[in-house]
């Protein structure tokens, strides 16, 4: 009797023990889903950056381009 006492109660901690580490794991799998929504977030904040300053850095090549233009143009009439 006091055996089956004895394996009742590993069986009881056991599970409890299981328990407790699957509510942690749990918080564990919550706390990383959040993480990776804020990454992919900051991900496209960054991307959204790059493209926006792809785009001046063309605007300033055809400006360049347009000055360099004008500058030969000049030079060859002067």
């Amino acid at each position: 009797m006091e055996s089956m006492q004895a394996s009742l109660e590993g069986e009881q901690k056991a599970t409890a023990e299981a328990l407790r580490i699957k509510k942690k794991l749990e918080g564990d799998i919550n706390e990383f889903e959040i993480a990776l929504d804020h990454a992919n977030k900051a991900n496209n904040e960054a991307l959204k950056s790059i493209k926006r300053y792809q785009q001046q850095l063309r605007e300033a090549e055809v400006s360049y381009e347009e000055a360099a233009r004008l500058r030969q143009e000049m030079s060859e009439r002067a």
